[in-house]
């Protein structure tokens, strides 16, 4: 129970700080693209977990909410990269 604790605490840590560095790269341009990547990651990285769990339908609504980020993260890098192959 406490190492369930402990893995709780980091990923509401790193939960908070992705939305704290959203909205920072709101301001700065630069930083979308790294923001991106790394709550893209997080948010495929939290589906395996759910999908690899001893029960991974167990939280429904979470492992429909962590696909929908993930699936966002990779529609926003296909628009992207779709971006600027019509660049000339």
């Amino acid at each position: 129970a406490a190492d369930n604790l402990a893995l709780l605490r980091h990923w509401g840590l790193v939960v908070g700080l992705v939305g704290v560095w959203m909205v920072a790269a709101a301001r700065r341009q630069e930083w979308v693209f790294p923001v991106m990547v790394f709550a893209g990651v997080e948010k495929l990285f939290i589906v395996v977990l759910h999908l690899t769990s001893a029960e991974p339908l167990l939280q429904p609504l979470g492992l429909a909410l962590d696909s929908f980020g993930a699936a966002y993260s990779l529609l926003y890098f296909l628009v992207l990269l779709a971006k600027k192959s019509t660049r000339i």
